[in-house]
């Protein structure tokens, strides 16, 4: 589940999240490490096509890899 708080009509901030369904894997940048496409993609969910790490994946099904 990725949670994230937002700011309602009250300006209140407020906690929801998303399910992605039948996740085989996921990534999660530190905030030192992120590059300009992390940052344009602040406040939006993204899917990258044809990246590095999931074609890494892709050769090693069995391996999770976590960074």
């Amino acid at each position: 589940m990725l949670m994230y708080d937002f700011e309602d009509e009250d300006g209140e901030y407020r906690w929801t999240g998303t399910t992605f369904l039948e996740t085989i894997a996921f990534k999660q940048t530190v905030d030192d490490k992120i590059n300009v496409f992390q940052i344009k993609a602040y406040n939006a969910v993204a899917e990258v096509a044809d990246s590095e790490w999931i074609n890494e994946f892709s050769l090693h099904p069995r391996i999770l890899i976590r960074s």
